[in-house]
């Protein structure tokens, strides 16, 4: 195999990679979405009963703001320790990099949290819908 050959194929390799694990943040983000909606959907009730006792606006949207960040925080230090405790078997799948880089423990987890605080701005409009008496 000559050198251009062997180039090809570590960047088709690298493109490969990408995409999957791209595909798989995607999936990861928007799974984080959708259970968050669900989280709303299922507290509609108490949503209501909270805003027509009085709570104001900021108390409701905050307390499902605060629960999605919970559970992002939860699930960032879970997934955390696992690719930890899996660092031995990644060392050889990755390249350029070491297992324990700091800036992609440091980075992910900010990107998650990222799209944890969009996801729980996008819900809490459903709160606030349950809030105004709009049927959703």
């Amino acid at each position: 195999m000559n050198l251009a050959a062997g180039r090809r194929a570590i960047l088709v390799y690298l493109l490969a990679t990408w995409t999957v694990s791209s595909l798989f943040y995607f999936l990861s983000a928007s799974g984080m979405a959708a259970v968050m909606a669900l989280s709303v959907s299922q507290r509609t009730r108490e949503i209501g009963v909270r805003m027509a006792l009085g709570a104001p606006r900021g108390s409701v949207v905050g307390m499902v703001v605060r629960q999605g960040i919970v559970l992002t925080v939860a699930g960032i230090v879970a997934g955390t320790l696992f690719v930890a405790m899996l660092t031995k078997l990644l060392a050889s799948l990755l390249y350029g990099t070491s297992p324990t880089d700091l800036l992609t423990f440091a980075a992910i987890p900010v990107v998650f949290l990222l799209v944890a605080a969009r996801a729980s701005g996008d819900v809490h409009r459903s709160a606030d819908g349950v809030a105004a008496g709009v049927d959703r």
